[in-house]
């Protein structure tokens, strides 16, 4: 099933949450870069070469300048996805596996909209190639009191899954694979039990979609959007609008 959704504004509840967020992020030492010239060179280099600057990026070098340049608009993405799919989350067990993790936005958003929405606390598993993004991570986190379940400081490999009763998250990762990720994660899906959460390019969704329908497999659900940032965002993201574009998938969805 595709959903295709089209939003003007935002909800105030996410407002809240990236506000809460910023707090947190910027009074961490070395999280944001203060090289306004580095970052604005980095943000025009993605514009002209997009997921290959991004696939080739030496995090661990300009991991800062990454997150000056694309926490805050990654946090708000991650935020809304969240809060549109939370009946995704009504039967979890409240168990990630945050995959490609860097600074966390995903397990930082996702630990709000469960906090608000089910009066739980979530545990997360993070995963990371950069030492220094992970470092980040972990201190953003434990700010936030979310049971760090495990640190990883490797590059997750599809080969080496085993069955995994949580939810496996995906933010902007599955695009610095390889061309067979699509197959990796179609093979995988049976052991991912908890299903799995995409965010990424709006081709990459749509190779994922393409690929497990191909095979007779309808559980993707694709969500895309375009919102208008209030006033009070603009500031911090530079932009006065933002698109999503994402999909999840449910065993259990699949199997009914």
């Amino acid at each position: 099933m595709t959903y295709i959704i089209v939003f003007d504004m935002i909800d105030s509840k996410i407002v809240k949450d990236f506000l809460t967020l910023e707090n947190i992020t910027s009074s961490i030492d070395g999280f944001y870069s203060r090289d306004c010239e580095n970052v604005l060179s980095l943000q025009k280099d993605f514009e002209n070469y997009g997921q290959y600057i991004k696939s080739n990026l030496s995090y661990d070098k300009y991991g800062s300048v990454f997150n000056s340049a694309y926490y805050r608009k990654n946090l708000l993405k991650n935020l809304y996805l969240f809060n549109e799919i939370k009946d995704f989350f009504s039967k979890s067990n409240f168990s990630f596996r945050d995959i490609g993790c860097g600074t966390a936005p995903s397990s930082a958003a996702l630990s709000l909209v469960v906090r608000r929405e089910f009066k739980k606390k979530i545990r997360v598993e993070l995963y990371d190639k950069s030492f220094s993004q992970l470092s980040l991570a972990e201190r953003v986190l434990s700010a936030m009191k979310v049971p760090i379940v495990s640190s990883n400081n490797t590059n997750y490999d599809f080969s080496m899954d085993c069955p995994y009763n949580g939810t496996s998250l995906f933010s902007y990762f599955l695009c610095e694979q390889g061309n067979d990720m699509p197959e990796l994660l179609y093979q995988s899906r049976g052991m991912l039990k908890g299903g799995f959460i995409v965010l990424d390019y709006e081709s990459t969704v749509a190779r994922i979609q393409k690929h497990f329908e191909e095979r007779g497999d309808t559980g993707i659900s694709v969500i895309n959007k375009t919102f208008t940032l209030p006033n009070l965002l603009v500031p911090y993201l530079n932009t006065e609008e933002v698109s999503i574009h994402g999909c999840y998938y449910s065993n259990e969805e699949k199997n009914r």
